[in-house]
């Protein structure tokens, strides 16, 4: 079971904590929500009042369903292309926050 850290990518006190959760043989995955959607896409389905499917990194896959906790450390905004309008960044702002930020909260730890 993997331990989701939310956090800026130059976060040193998330970076300690990753280095204690892995000294202690916990599995953990450290995403920054700024790497949505150009870094980090989500696969996901709803099954059974629960999201089931993965988080991927060009480094890294953590399925939801082996996340057994979140640690939301101030993760930064959602990146998007600069030749986005402004109708489109809004939409595409709100469309990440549910979407991501639903997989997120509703993953079987959470709810």
């Amino acid at each position: 079971m993997t331990v989701l850290i939310l956090a800026d990518e130059f976060d040193p006190s998330a970076d300690q904590m990753v280095l204690q959760l892995e000294e202690r043989a916990v599995p953990v995955c450290r995403i920054d929500t700024a790497w949505f959607p150009s870094r980090l896409s989500v696969d996901a389905q709803f099954r059974g009042g629960r999201w089931a499917g993965s988080l991927r990194t060009p480094g890294r896959v953590v399925r939801l369903e082996k996340i057994r906790s979140v640690w939301y450390r101030s993760p930064t905004a959602f990146r998007f292309p600069a030749a986005l309008s402004g109708a489109e960044r809004h939409h595409a702002f709100m469309e990440a926050k549910f979407g991501l930020g639903g997989c997120c909260r509703r993953c079987p730890c959470c709810g």
